[in-house]
């Protein structure tokens, strides 16, 4: 898979990235990738 298709992958659905340039290299130098979900609860926290 070509680097341009790796990175319209990553993106899509991805709400924040620090630099796209910083993913860019990641990329091509063939760098492992870590991604990570947060979430912060405010109020009383329920799961139902």
């Amino acid at each position: 898979m070509d680097i341009a298709t790796r990175l319209a992958l990553i993106k899509r659905n991805t709400v924040e990235i620090v630099t796209e340039e910083d993913l860019r290299r990641a990329i091509e130098t063939g760098r492992r990738l870590r991604g990570y979900i947060g979430f912060e609860p405010s109020g009383i926290f329920h799961i139902g």
